[in-house]
């Protein structure tokens, strides 16, 4: 059962719309879409206690959309969405404070609406306005972004981007052409579409006009993925939430016996939640 814990709710920006922790669990960030900043609080380790960190928010582009937080746990990414970049910053590990990290923003694609820290020092940028997944390494020691190559296509409005690290497979859901691309990535970090892709969505989800993939999320170590939906004209009374099952080696996406499962009406006007998988558990 779920109990609020002290002090809770916490005071944010406007219109907060994605939500991430660095690796330790010390510290929340929330993008605030229309105050263009980010909030960040200290997480009480025994209570689970938000505590807004000095300083905080701390100044965004504008329309920050997506956070991520890179698998060191000392730097901070935000997609911001109007802007078409991506600013970053240093975190504090003391106190959580964000400091800007020099040369950014660096410039994006049009649209950016979704950023994702993977592993070996990978960053990936959905960009819903070109179509278009790119891809950046990290400097471990300056937090800098370098661009590898100018970007892999995808379907229509891609909204999200998850990685199933074990395959070294990596999905975007095309939220205006409901499907999903898949890739894979080298060594050197290039990536080539799998084949097959865009996958679509199975026959056995509801025929409901406004379904579309929201958002994706890869178990860590499982071949098991999820899918949310946004509905945009209520014309079902559920949208539900799609497993699937990844194939290996090849990373194709098959039906899992238990999809869909029901979910709440996710109602547009409030399309924008970040949701992942941490060890086995949803976080929204």
């Amino acid at each position: 059962m779920l109990q609020l814990v002290p002090n809770s709710p916490i005071g944010a920006g406007t219109s907060p719309v994605a939500l991430t922790t660095d690796p330790l669990g010390k510290f929340l960030f929330a993008a605030n879409l229309q105050s263009n900043n980010v909030s960040a609080y200290s997480i009480d380790q025994a209570t689970g206690e938000l505590k807004a960190v000095a300083g905080s928010p701390f100044v965004a582009g504008k329309g920050p959309m997506s956070l991520a937080v890179d698998v060191s746990g000392n730097y901070l990414y935000v997609a911001n969405s109007t802007d078409d970049n991506i600013s970053g910053y240093s975190i504090d590990s003391t106190d959580g404070r964000l400091i800007p990290l020099a040369g950014f923003p660096v410039a994006a694609r049009s649209n950016p609406t979704a950023v994702m820290t993977g592993t070996n020092g990978y960053v990936y940028v959905v960009n819903s306005g070109s179509d278009s997944l790119s891809l950046f390494q990290v400097n471990a020691a300056t937090g800098a972004l370098t661009a590898i190559g100018s970007g892999v296509s995808t379907a229509h409005e891609p909204s999200s981007v998850a990685e199933y690290a074990p395959g070294n497979f990596i999905y975007v859901t095309n939220r205006a052409s409901n499907s999903i691309s898949g890739f894979t990535r080298t060594a050197a970090g290039n990536l080539t579409e799998l084949n097959g892709s865009p996958f679509p969505l199975y026959a056995t989800t509801p025929s409901c006009s406004g379904d579309q993939p929201l958002r994706f999320a890869a178990e860590p170590q499982l071949p098991f993925a999820f899918v949310s939906f946004a509905q945009r004209l209520g014309t079902c009374s559920e949208v539900p939430i799609e497993a699937y099952q990844i194939d290996l080696p090849s990373g194709t996406l098959r039906n899992a016996a238990s999809s869909p499962a029901s979910g709440n009406v996710f109602s547009d006007h409030n399309p924008l939640w970040e949701w992942t998988l941490q060890s086995g558990s949803f976080m929204w």
